[in-house]
C-alpha cells in the first residue's frame, strides 16, 4: 500500500456520510429500509416501495434528494451498499426482502458470502464482486455494526458517537474519553 496515500475505503464512507449528515429520527427508519430494500432487490424494486411506503413523506424525498441523488436520481449504488453493510448485523424481521435476499446469498451478508456459489443472477454476482474487489470484509463488517449502531441512535434523536476517520490504512475510533464515543480505541486496517 502507498504510504502516501490519503482515500478513505468505502466502507468508512459510507459511515462517515451518515456521521456527518445523519437522517431526523423522524426518517430515519424510513431511509434505513430504504437502504436495505436496495441492498436486496433492484432499483424498480426500490422505487416502487418507496413508492407505495413513502409516497407522501416529503422530508425523506428531501433527504434522499439532498444527500443521496445526483440530478434528481437516486443514487442507487450509495443506499445499496449503505443497506448492505446494515445487513451484517439486522434482523430478517427489519425488512421483508431480507429473508430471500439471505436465502439466495447462502449468508448473512454480502461480506460473509461466497457469492460465486450464492444464488444470485449472474448480473448480480459479477456486480457485488467487483464492489468487493478492494474491500476488506472484516472491516466492512466492523463499519457495518458501526452504522448500525447510527441507525438506532438516529431513530431516536441521539447524537451520533465521535469516530475519527483518518486514512484508507486506518480508521481511529475515539478512546472513550469524550462523552457519546466509541472506547476502547480501536484501529481498523482495511489491507
Amino acid at each position: 500500500m502507498d504510504p502516501n496515500r490519503t482515500s478513505i475505503s468505502l466502507p468508512v464512507l459510507a459511515v462517515k456520510k451518515i456521521y456527518l449528515t445523519p437522517p431526523s429520527s423522524s426518517i430515519s427508519d424510513a431511509f434505513f429500509k430504504l437502504c436495505v430494500v436496495a441492498a436486496c432487490t433492484k432499483r424498480d424494486v426500490l422505487m416502487n416501495y418507496k413508492q407505495t411506503y413513502f409516497q407522501h413523506n416529503t422530508v425523506l424525498d428531501e433527504y434522499v434528494n439532498t444527500y443521496y441523488a445526483q440530478q434528481g436520481k437516486v443514487n442507487f449504488n450509495s443506499l445499496n451498499f449503505i443497506g448492505n453493510l446494515l445487513l451484517c448485523h439486522v434482523p430478517n424481521s427489519f425488512c421483508d426482502y431480507i429473508s430471500v435476499y439471505r436465502q439466495k446469498l447462502k449468508a448473512n451478508n454480502i461480506f460473509e458470502s461466497d457469492l460465486q456459489n450464492s444464488e444470485l443472477s449472474n448480473l448480480q454476482k459479477n456486480i457485488l464482486g467487483e464492489k468487493l474487489t478492494n474491500l476488506n470484509k472484516e472491516n466492512a463488517k466492523l463499519c457495518g455494526y458501526i452504522m448500525y449502531c447510527f441507525m438506532v441512535k438516529c431513530r431516536h434523536g441521539e447524537p451520533l458517537p465521535n469516530v475519527d476517520f483518518l486514512t484508507d490504512t486506518t480508521t481511529k475510533l475515539t478512546d472513550g474519553s469524550q462523552k457519546n464515543s466509541f472506547a476502547p480505541s480501536i484501529s481498523l486496517y482495511t489491507d
